[in-house]
């Protein structure tokens, strides 16, 4: 396979991605491709959870039922219990969310450079690494809290001073920036070794640092157009998801409309089935949201996720022969062709020019 730069890698990338999703496969098997995809890429976006809205939403969500509801100022520890429950319900999801995006992860390397759509074939080949890749993963999120700790902690109970201010955020800045770096490594170029070889992190480690270490200006602007190529289809994306949603909730209004119309002077009887009708109606829509964000997000964690091979498949013998096999070049050279019966019959001088039983030379 040849070398492709950072930039070339672009469209055979896509070409490549955009065959395993839809060359020969019918609607299910695109969306099945794209829901892997999608699960594959939840937890790859740079996007985060901002605790620090949320803690101001929480504030200004109880501060309006405070004032709707004067007893609730005197009994908040009953809300915050109440809370619970939805709580752990939220953390068992996002537990099984996160450990489906971290196994599919490896089922998406294996599917995209071996061309397969057979995804519980390689689903069963990645139950022990996906607790290491976990355990790794959850040991880069303390440090990165650790380091958004100490810089946050060093800003407000120390007096540093403008100039020993704007050193902590340099640093703060620096320091996630080489998390982000160390987590893309880790994902674009230590896990492939690992869905593909079933070596130890720290042998693909090693392979994808001596790689980059090699050719730092290449992998340098890889990033770069990562990050460029990232920014511009996350936004392509969202105005796309709106618009196809908004398109969505035209018809279901519509169908939803005209039960509410005849039956609005039918009683409670009436109400139930409106009321049974929109439940429907809304499931349907959620529904057809889902399908609707796996259809958009899959080709573009696909599409990402190719890059990456294709990019390092020309660093990494293994990945480039399964991208772009090799053309095998025969070199038998077949026997000389003995005289038929008759052709021997016509022409007894005819024969093959080497002797039929050969001597060795002396």
């Amino acid at each position: 396979m040849r070398r492709y730069s950072a930039a070339e890698a672009i469209s055979p990338a896509w070409e490549h991605a955009k065959a395993w999703l839809w060359q020969g496969t019918s609607k299910k098997t695109y969306l099945q491709l794209a829901a892997v995809a999608t699960l594959a890429g939840t937890f790859s976006a740079t996007a985060g959870f901002n605790s620090g809205n949320f803690r101001q939403r929480m504030h200004n969500l109880n501060a309006r039922q405070q004032a709707a509801n004067p007893q609730f100022a005197h009994t908040p520890h009953l809300h915050g219990a109440a809370l619970i429950p939805l709580f752990l319900v939220l953390a068992i999801i996002g537990g099984v969310i996160f450990y489906l995006s971290v196994r599919f992860k490896f089922v998406l390397v294996n599917a995209l450079a071996t061309r397969r759509r057979e995804i519980r074939l390689l689903w069963d080949l990645y139950g022990d690494i996906t607790w290491q890749w976990i355990a790794l993963t959850l040991v880069l999120t303390v440090a990165a809290g650790a380091l958004g700790f100490s810089a946050f902690f060093g800003l407000r109970h120390t007096t540093l001073g403008q100039a020993g201010n704007a050193s902590m955020t340099v640093l703060g800045i620096l320091g996630g920036l080489a998390l982000a770096i160390a987590a893309w490594i880790l994902r674009d170029f230590v896990l492939p070794v690992l869905a593909l070889e079933g070596s130890t992190i720290g042998f693909a480690w090693e392979r994808a640092m001596n790689t980059l270490s090699a050719e730092p200006g290449e992998f340098a602007l890889y990033f770069l157009l990562k990050i460029i190529l990232s920014f511009i289809l996350v936004i392509a994306r969202v105005v796309v998801f709106i618009v196809g949603i908004l398109i969505l909730i035209i018809p279901l209004i519509l169908v939803g409309v005209v039960p509410a119309i005849f039956l609005r002077h039918a009683g409670m009887a009436g109400t139930a089935i409106v009321a049974l009708i929109a439940l429907v109606l809304g499931l349907i829509y959620v529904a057809a949201s889902i399908l609707l964000l796996f259809a958009i997000n899959g080709p573009i964690t696909a599409f990402f996720t190719s890059w990456g091979l294709y990019f390092y498949g020309g660093r990494y013998p293994l990945l480039g022969e399964m991208l772009e096999p090799s053309i095998a070049v025969s070199t038998f050279t077949p026997p000389p062709s003995f005289p038929s019966r008759d052709e021997e019959e016509d022409d007894p001088g005819s024969g093959p020019d080497l002797p039929l039983n050969p001597q060795p030379v002396t």
